[in-house]
């Protein structure tokens, strides 16, 4: 099969070197065609703000996924938690 045109080859290597931004696009494009229909009174305000709480989701999942952000959360929460083990320790052995 040939290719329709030379220059999808360039879009691709755009979009796979720069996932992000791409997904920060794609997600501000679908907020700005949830609030247009909405100001339009297509949408009711409970509606938009769902559908826009779901674009705003994804847009989180993907970068947290993407960053390793999970990581850093699990790297803090393991800290407060020897942080406070040992507060507990301290306050409460006295006792």
């Amino acid at each position: 099969m040939q290719h329709v045109s030379a220059d999808n080859d360039r879009v691709a290597q755009w979009c796979a070197a720069h996932p992000v931004l791409l997904a920060f696009g794609l997600c501000a494009f679908g907020l700005a065609v949830v609030a247009a229909v909405w100001g339009f009174g297509i949408l009711t305000p409970a509606t938009a703000t769902v559908i826009a709480f779901i674009y705003a989701a994804c847009l989180g999942g993907f970068l947290m996924k993407y960053l390793g952000i999970n990581e850093f959360i699990r790297g803090v929460r393991f800290l407060w938690f020897v942080l406070t083990g040992v507060w507990w320790l301290l306050t409460f052995w006295r006792a």
